[in-house]
């Protein structure tokens, strides 16, 4: 099985990342920021783009059976 992360550059991310690797996933991720050199386990699927783009939404879901939706505005300085 395929499943998406979005928001897999935050905090969490990448834990989850590793543990659906561990678990014999296929993992493609989507966030709005380049991950970290070396941080995903090789095979993972990163993808750059922004969730509130549709045409990168539909992108990235296209062959994937799950998704984990992590991705979210945290640091609002100017709500």
């Amino acid at each position: 099985m395929k499943i998406l992360v979005t928001g897999a550059t935050g905090a969490v991310g990448p834990r989850v990342v590793a543990a659906l690797c561990e678990s014999g996933y296929a993992v493609r991720t989507f966030s709005i920021d380049d991950p970290p050199s070396g941080v995903w386990p090789s095979g993972v699927e990163a993808l750059k783009g922004d969730i509130t783009d549709p045409d990168m939404v539909e992108t990235a879901i296209k062959g994937v059976d799950g998704v984990i939706h992590m991705a979210a505005l945290l640091h609002i300085v100017n709500p």
